[in-house]
């Protein structure tokens, strides 16, 4: 029979084990890119994949970081609050404003965009979602990467893949690099709003 302490030691292994097996790792540890806070925030839809908040993403605090064009902060946040209940503020595009994160550090491993979206406009109006990087020689390349619809209801975008290895983007040796993700409304008559912007750089093991 097993003494108190092994029986301790043994249980200690086992939940230690079990939380190695349920939290997020990065796939390529040599990737440049920090580590994040990662949650689950879109897990009521069935996506178990964790992300991290792009930063300003839940347009909180100011955001002087993201490039706004004719776009503006206001009050209302997702109904689902899947970022923190006291959130109260979304990104307000309208039918022709756009706006730009700051630098996200991405690497090669095919990582994830998605946000929360709606649009009390014209269902002819869509949300193109593009990334944007640096060449070498300093000039901005701008890539679409999908584009969206929603209705006047909150809901979450569909996952947008972001193959930064089929885009052409400059990688580093560590196999990361930084770009920019632009919001732009497309079609006449939108009135586009977005909120709690997620990037998913991570595989689960």
């Amino acid at each position: 029979m097993r003494s108190p302490i092994a029986l301790l030691t043994a249980i200690a292994a086992l939940a230690a084990a079990l939380m190695a097996a349920a939290s997020p790792a990065r796939a390529d540890v040599s990737a440049g890119c920090p580590d994040a806070a990662l949650s689950q925030p879109f897990s009521q839809w069935l996506d178990p994949s964790f992300y991290q908040l792009v930063p300003g993403g839940d347009f909180e605090t100011g955001n002087t970081a993201w490039s706004f064009d004719g776009a503006s902060t206001t009050e209302g946040n997702e109904p689902f609050t899947v970022n923190d209940s006291n959130d109260h503020r979304s990104l307000e595009l309208g039918g022709g404003g756009a706006a730009t994160t700051p630098d996200v550090c991405l690497s090669i491993d095919d990582p994830t965009l998605r946000l929360f979206v709606r649009n009390a406009g014209s269902p002819l109006s869509s949300l193109m979602v593009s990334v944007q990087y640096d060449g070498i020689d300093g000039a901005a390349t701008t890539i679409p990467l999908a584009t969206l619809t929603a209705g006047s209801d909150w809901q979450p975008s569909a996952p947008v893949p972001v193959l930064v290895n089929l885009l052409g983007v400059p990688l580093a040796s560590d196999g990361a690099t930084h770009v920019r993700f632009q919001f732009t409304p497309l079609g006449p008559g939108g009135d586009w709003s977005i909120d709690d912007v997620y990037l998913d750089p991570f595989k689960t093991k």
